[in-house]
């Protein structure tokens, strides 16, 4: 059915009512894309791409109606561009796909090597401060012992037993442990739920799971384990030892650049999983 512009509104009721409405709608567009293509390239450059002679094209703009060789030629037209596009977005996602792996082949080597370096410094850091501070409990224990230089002590046993912490009691409590364990509740405050997630997050992850899910995964562990170490101060497995505030910098250094690497990756599975439905789509109409 061709579409003839209405010149009142009766007439204009009538064309878009019933069954109609579709046809009528979908030639207002091919009409449309016709008008901006004669705007865009002129009337004999829009014929040209059409492949129409110029008169035809503008009958048709004169009158507001579309022949059948003219709708055919705008449907090829729209058709040509649509393929065109999904071919350059085809191509520029398979760039991106290529620029991103050679990324994630280096980053690997990158950061076992910044991690490698940290942890010899952290070792000859923490042997020095460790030398020194058995220097200062020895001495501290004789003075506890005696009371002060040469004085004996003259705390009574209930005083004694009054010093020792109460249960729970940790050598290092900021010093996350792989494995709940009794009254941590109280080790860790305010931050005992988070920690409880953490140790979930961490059997997600080892479950291996593939896709979104598995990226999903490695993300919220990241996540919480940032907000462990920068804002709870605290110290993750393996480490037996809290860190200084350097090493904990870094940790979260090296985390946040992981986590946008994983990001990434989650990004351009997404997009990938698009583009395969309206691939899949489009064969489906053909």
């Amino acid at each position: 059915m061709q579409f003839v512009q209405p010149r009142n509104t009766n007439d204009a009721n009538s064309a878009f009512s019933g069954s109609n409405v579709v046809t009528d709608v979908y030639n207002l567009r091919l009409m449309t894309l016709l008008r901006q293509l004669v705007r865009k390239k002129k009337l004999k450059g829009a014929a040209g791409k059409l492949g129409l002679d110029p008169r035809t094209v503008a009958t048709c703009l004169r009158e507001g109606t579309l022949s059948r060789r003219v709708q055919m030629a705008l449907e090829r037209s729209l058709k040509s561009e649509l393929e065109s596009e999904t071919a350059r977005q085809r191509e520029r996602m398979d760039n991106l796909e290529g620029k991103l792996s050679g990324v994630e082949d280096k980053l690997p080597a990158a950061l076992e090597g910044i991690e490698e370096t940290l942890r010899s410094e952290v070792k000859a850091l923490r042997r020095d401060c460790d030398r020194g501070l058995r220097t200062i409990e020895k001495r501290l224990g004789g003075l506890e012992r005696d009371g002060g230089p040469g004085q004996k002590s003259t705390e009574s046993p209930s005083l004694k037993e009054a010093r020792v912490p109460s249960p729970p009691w940790r050598q290092h409590p900021d010093v996350v442990t792989p494995d709940a364990e009794p009254g941590e509740e109280d080790v860790y405050g305010e931050a005992a739920p988070l920690v409880g997630e953490w140790r979930s997050a961490l059997a997600a992850v080892r479950t291996g799971r593939d896709g979104l899910a598995g990226l999903d995964a490695r993300s919220r562990l990241l996540e919480i384990e940032i907000d462990l170490i920068e804002k709870y101060k605290f110290t993750l497995p393996p480490s037996k030892y809290p860190w200084y505030e350097s090493e904990r910098r870094d940790s979260v250094r090296v985390k946040t650049r992981a986590l946008g690497v994983l990001r990434t990756q989650r990004k351009r599975a997404e997009l990938r999983r698009v583009v395969r439905k309206v691939l899949t789509l489009g064969r489906w109409r053909n």
